[in-house]
């Protein structure tokens, strides 16, 4: 019992430590992203004033989509971890395992911010914690997980990502491309068929 409890003891910690670093590298994307921000049309004209005036057009241009691309997958993924926290904070509460809140957050935003491997590392903290207070409940806290994965990445992902980032981005793409591309009138062809 008392390596169970030593075991849960220094599970928090770890969690508190990653919990604290995150937060650390929140503040500073904020930081950062602020600066940019409040500085952007002085970068922006630094960056400017070494192209020629016809190219000034098009990086400003690709300037924006960039921005509006960031900022459509970052409030994508903020959206995905929300749901995914609550979710997950929600279950933990009704099976009993201790730390609701805290691995629920835990869980939404290492699956969400952590590439590649971070759904892994996000669910094994959950059902390592379930494991030590009571082992049964690790089975059902894995089977929510993936579960859970696969509504998201079938349901919740698609949705959201196409309303906050697609959209805006192939939108930026379309006026990039028709205000460079010069179209004509295409020759008559069986092959391309009617235009009416």
């Amino acid at each position: 019992m008392q390596d169970s409890v030593n075991g849960l003891a220094a599970a928090a910690v770890g969690l508190s430590t990653t919990l604290a670093g995150l937060v650390l590298q929140g503040l500073t994307i904020g930081l950062f992203t602020f600066y940019l921000v409040a500085d952007g049309p002085r970068l922006r004209r630094s960056v400017c004033s070494v192209l020629p005036p016809g190219r000034q057009q098009v990086a400003l241009r690709v300037w924006d989509l960039a921005i509006e691309s960031t900022g459509g997958y970052v409030y994508s993924r903020a959206l995905l971890a929300g749901c995914s926290a609550a979710a997950t904070t929600l279950f933990l509460t009704l099976v009993g395992v201790p730390y609701p809140l805290a691995l629920g957050l835990w869980v939404g935003l290492v699956s969400q911010f952590v590439p590649s491997v971070g759904t892994y590392l996000a669910g094994a903290l959950p059902v390592l914690i379930a494991l030590l207070d009571r082992p049964v409940d690790a089975l059902w806290v894995l089977a929510f997980i993936v579960a859970y994965q696969q509504v998201e990445n079938m349901v919740l992902s698609p949705r959201i990502t196409s309303r906050t980032m697609a959209l805006p981005a192939a939108a930026s793409v379309q006026a990039l491309v028709s205000s460079y591309l010069h179209r004509y009138e295409v020759v008559a062809s069986p092959l391309v068929g009617s235009s009416g």
